[in-house]
């Protein structure tokens, strides 16, 4: 028996759907002796292709908490279907998982590149929780939210969405509080006009559900 932490082992185990299966293919200590890499492959029959790859960190004491970035995401082809990671059940099931791990205070990072939905609103400055990755992290209780992205010549990777899970309840009545605020001057400044794009008609729905069921 392998004396993997919880998190790995449930990705070595995956997710099926139907005739297709989502599994970590492979498994290496990273930097530190908390960390791993893992990269996620897709299976149809006995077809795998590498579908994306997470960073988990396991922590270390009080001081540095538990966080998982999700990178490199790709859409492989395979039997000429194209297999895509955002909105679809394998991003459920990932972000699933990695919430039912993390507890208060820890992080997750998720790249977004090829995800419209969530790098349009969020290069238009909308608030992270009305894009689509923003709002799906936040039906997890991921409270406080960061866009990274930094220009390193080319070397600094794909931008990604930061979510964090509030440390008490204290933080997360702040940050709920601090949501709604940003959320009803969003929804007063952009919502108001008739003239909206796909984008900004889904931004404003999300944020009004969000008002309506969870602030």
């Amino acid at each position: 028996m392998n004396s993997y932490p919880w998190i790995i082992n449930e990705l070595l185990k995956g997710f099926k759907k139907g005739n297709t299966r989502l599994i970590a293919c492979r498994v290496k200590r990273g930097r530190f002796p908390e960390e791993y890499n893992v990269d996620m492959c897709i299976e149809t029959g006995n077809v795998r292709e590498e579908f994306f790859s997470i960073k988990v960190f396991l922590g270390r004491g009080a001081l540095y908490r538990r966080w998982v970035e999700i990178h490199s995401i790709r859409a492989p082809v395979i039997n000429d279907e194209k297999i895509l990671f955002h909105g679809t059940l394998y991003e459920d099931w990932i972000l699933e998982t990695v919430s039912r791990w993390e507890g208060p205070g820890e992080k997750i990072y998720v790249e977004y590149i090829m995800d419209p939905e969530t790098l349009i609103p969020l290069e238009r400055g909308y608030p992270e929780p009305v894009s689509r990755l923003g709002y799906e992290l936040l039906r997890r209780d991921y409270t406080w939210f960061k866009d990274w992205y930094f220009a390193e010549g080319f070397m600094e990777g794909s931008p990604k969405l930061q979510g964090e899970k509030p440390l008490t309840t204290q933080h997360r009545r702040r940050h709920l509080e601090e949501i709604k605020n940003t959320l009803s001057k969003f929804t007063k400044e952009k919502c108001s006009t008739t003239n909206r794009d796909s984008y900004l008609d889904k931004a404003c729905k999300r944020a009004e559900k969000i008002l309506r069921e969870y602030l």
